[in-house]
């Protein structure tokens, strides 16, 4: 027994250390629509770029870096520019979401509406498919009742809970309905739990 809840009580312990940052809705989105089929050294590598060409320059403790660029620049560029900082067919999302912002489309607006409806909203955006949606939830309008479902949150439902669905949206619709408002920090726990598991075999 003493075991058991030594167990729980270190569990519940990692999940009060875990933090999910309420990051800026904007860059989220725009983010999120990078990281799409791509791995983290090269997203990491596309969002230096955008931030290089279009981002303003700064310095701090003697660095210079450049901060994370304006729709409203971003979007008095075509295609072109977009597509040779290596985007691939992402180049055509963030060209008409800068666009979009920039003729009028405020996403603080929708932090107004519930999750649900917030979603559907965010679906309508070109190139939002619900991954992307789910994650601009829970990292940038905070809903801790989003859970997005990627490979490594697939295995754990798959090889840890024995789970037999196998369409993504049903398992973050589970998932989510499992654990609700607790739902982020707990696909949080469970995506650094399985990456860190795998990537300690290797």
């Amino acid at each position: 027994m003493l075991k058991v809840l030594k167990k729980k009580t270190n569990f519940y312990l990692i999940v009060l250390l875990i933090r999910i940052l309420n990051q800026d809705k904007e860059e989220m989105l725009y983010s999120f629509i990078v990281s799409q089929n791509n791995n983290i050294p090269r997203i990491k590598l596309i969002l230096e770029r955008l931030s290089k060409k279009f981002g303003d320059k700064k310095r701090f403790l003697d660095i210079d870096f450049y901060s994370f660029p304006k729709s409203e620049i971003m979007a008095k560029y075509d295609i072109k520019s977009f597509t040779e900082l290596g985007l691939g067919y992402r180049d055509t999302y963030i060209e008409r979401l800068s666009k979009s912002i920039a003729n009028g489309f405020e996403i603080e607006k929708l932090n107004v509406l519930d999750t649900e409806r917030l979603k559907t909203e965010l679906l309508k955006i070109y190139g939002v498919g619900p991954k992307v949606a789910d994650c601009v939830l829970l990292f940038g309008f905070h809903r801790s009742n989003s859970f997005p479902v990627d490979t490594w949150i697939e295995k754990v439902y798959k090889e840890n809970l024995n789970g037999k669905l196998t369409d993504r949206k049903k398992i973050s619709q589970f998932l989510a309905d499992k654990y609700g408002e607790n739902a982020g920090y707990f696909q949080q726990y469970m995506f650094y739990y399985k990456r860190s598991l795998e990537n300690g075999k290797k």
